[in-house]
């Protein structure tokens, strides 16, 4: 097993994406150059940055599948799974969310956009309120957080590409070098087709993505018996897998199967920890505590804005009829139950198994690299074909949502504020020239901070993914405070002012709560807002802080709508 060549397979994995990227990219550069000689200059926008405002059901559905579900669905939620079990569930909760809030602003949004002739994602603020103070602030909370979003998902590919390579993790010229790499396709493919390009490359990322989601759970169950396969049957079967594979004996005695099966709950805990500290009597099956619920209940609360996101009002102004929105509407409510299980599965299988493994994946804290190297290594060539299929998949995650994310800043810079208001006699072509610049100068940006986010994993020795949580924070906490915009502008008559003042508002106490909170992370002798109510409240997720924020936020905006009605 120590001979397999396990890194020259993901090389071929990654040329094999470059390809099938470049091939779909040419297509839709062609189709693209078509239509824009076609439409002229006038309609060279429309083109550019929202495929002609004519994408079908099928690239509809299956771009905005990728633009929900990144790189951390494949990634992320396993390792997560296999740190806290069942509760990991509650990633479903927050898609339903989401699902909820494109009801909210979609449909209205969308037939605006035809009857108006909406050309970005902030054309509405502009036509609904006409004030160009809201136009900015609203840009700024739809724009700002993509940097951070986009810092992420350079960050996690990198990762990704050198953890699967075996690269020298601590070595910045390798990570700075592939952070080069994915700014270069990303922009690469944005230039070759526009949306049209993303669209379609989503389109078939997606499809690799659902069919990992379908796979690797059916695999599991064969093999380990799923997610009732996990659960502990007893002490002596465990203790038996748990000291052979110490030992290194092959063979499995007391009549067991397959190894590490059922295994899950044994050691409550202790095999996820680095420190292998003890946890809890049935850590992965106990009831969630009073915090742990206020931290889901906001995690669930932080999806309500995801509708707002410039890449899904993108997809939302380019649907080619109402009937397609609202079918891809009804497949995000129902995509969570075909998405998570699957990935859930691998981390709480891992977890299970982990005593069986090599030394050297045992040794590695994220159970998805861990489940990964073993299936890589196995002698199944099923197996070898399904873990670089999950390594395809989680690069393809990764890469459909940091293209999207990347062309929706660029649509809502370059028209609403370039063309919208500096500069107002653009003409088509100046304008997305000025948006291939907007986004070379946020792919920058996001690269950044993605290489700061290593360089501190190096000097701290405390893993990056740490600070997703609070990069995340940060993300939810700005643009959800440009929700009431779009929710009350389109369902009420509140005006500029209301609006204007009740988002204002919000971002203040908003980042001054997660300010407040990111110093007293990294210093000790500041304590954390919340241990003043009470001392478990120190375990409240940071999404508390710009949740705070949007209260006010929605309370000012209702002040101003009561008011103007008296």
């Amino acid at each position: 097993m120590a001979d397999v060549d396990i890194v020259t397979p993901v090389y071929f994995v990654m040329a094999f994406y470059v390809v099938a990227m470049c091939v779909v990219g040419y297509f839709a550069n062609r189709q693209n150059a078509a239509e824009e000689e076609k439409a002229g200059d006038e309609g060279a926008v429309k083109t550019h940055f929202l495929g002609g405002k004519n994408f079908g059901v099928v690239v509809l559905t299956l771009t905005s599948l990728a633009s929900v579900y990144s790189g951390f669905t494949v990634v992320g939620v396993p390792n997560e799974a296999g740190k806290n079990g069942y509760t990991t569930f509650r990633w479903v909760g927050i898609v339903i969310m989401v699902g909820i809030s494109m009801s909210i602003v979609n449909p209205r949004l969308r037939r605006l956009s035809v009857v108006r002739d909406y050309e970005s994602p902030g054309d509405f603020i502009m036509d609904r309120y006409n004030s160009i103070g809201m136009k900015c602030v609203a840009c700024f909370c739809m724009c700002a957080p993509q940097i951070l979003y986009l810092a992420v998902q350079f960050h996690a590919l990198t990762s990704l590409i050198i953890f699967s390579t075996k690269a020298d993790a601590s070595s910045m010229p390798s990570f700075v070098s592939w952070v080069v790499v994915g700014i270069f396709l990303l922009l690469f493919f944005e230039v070759v087709g526009g949306m049209r390009s993303v669209a379609y490359t989503d389109s078939v990322q997606g499809l690799i993505m659902c069919l990992v989601f379908l796979a690797v759970p059916v695999t599991i169950l064969s093999e380990y018996g799923g997610f009732g396969g996990q659960i502990a049957n007893g002490g002596s079967v465990c203790e038996a897998t748990v000291r052979n594979a110490t030992m290194g004996v092959g063979a499995i005695t007391n009549a067991i199967t397959k190894p590490g099966y059922g295994c899950i709950n044994y050691l409550n805990g202790e095999i996820i920890t680095q420190k292998k500290q003890f946890l809890g009597d049935n850590y992965f099956l106990r009831t969630p505590s009073f915090v742990n619920n206020i931290n889901d209940l906001n995690f669930y609360i932080g999806g309500i804005a995801f509708a707002i996101h410039p890449h899904i009002i993108q997809r939302t102004l380019s649907a080619k009829s109402d009937a397609d929105l609202k079918f891809v509407a009804r497949t995000i409510y129902a995509s969570p139950w075909f998405a998570f299980p699957g990935m859930i599965l691998v981390g709480m299988t891992a977890t299970a198994r982990k005593m069986t493994y090599s030394v050297g994946n045992q040794n590695i804290p994220a159970v998805f690299f861990a489940f990964v190297n073993e299936w890589r290594l196995d002698e199944s060539v099923y197996k070898n074909f399904m873990g670089y299929l999950i390594i395809l998949a989680a690069i393809a995650g990764i890469m459909s949502t940091a293209d999207s994310c990347l062309i929706g800043v660029s649509n809502t810079v370059s028209v609403d504020i370039y063309r919208g208001w500096y500069r107002p006699q653009a003409s088509g072509k100046q304008t997305i020239m000025f948006g291939k610049l907007v986004s070379l100068i946020t792919a920058l940006l996001s690269g950044f901070v993605a290489i700061y986010l290593h360089a501190e994993e190096l000097r701290s020795g405390k893993k990056a993914v740490l600070n997703y949580g609070t990069l995340l924070a940060f993300q939810n906490g700005i643009l959800i405070q440009g929700l009431p915009s779009f929710a009350f502008g389109l369902w009420t008559s509140i005006s500029s002012r209301g609006v204007l003042t009740g988002a204002v508002s919000g971002l203040f106490v908003a980042l001054t709560l997660m300010l407040i909170q990111a110093v007293a992370n990294t210093n000790d002798s500041v304590d954390k807002i919340w241990t003043n109510f009470h001392p478990d409240y120190a375990g409240f997720d940071p999404s508390i802080d710009p949740l705070v924020g949007a209260f006010v936020n929605i309370s000012v905006c209702f002040y101003f709508l009561l008011s103007e009605k008296r």
